[in-house]
């Protein structure tokens, strides 16, 4: 079993994963306190932060094949 872990959380990055496991960083999106979504990178707008991190995961699952692919947070 190979496991691949895609996250947006900046603080993912920061775990000692196991062997057969996989991770790959997608850029991070923060919930503002009026529901609204932005972007963690000053400089990159949301609609571009979401277009990359749809390529990201597009070409993941594309290279990958997955058995199962779970997403917790489709923003």
């Amino acid at each position: 079993l190979q496991v691949l872990i895609v996250s947006g959380a900046p603080i993912a990055g920061a775990f000692d994963y196991r062997s057969r496991v996989d991770f790959v960083k997608i850029p991070s999106v923060i919930k503002l306190r009026n529901g609204e979504y932005t972007s963690m990178a000053a400089h990159v707008d949301l609609s571009e932060t979401l277009k990359m991190r749809r390529s990201i995961m597009l070409d993941l699952r594309a290279v990958s094949e997955p058995d199962l692919f779970i997403v917790d947070n489709g923003t």
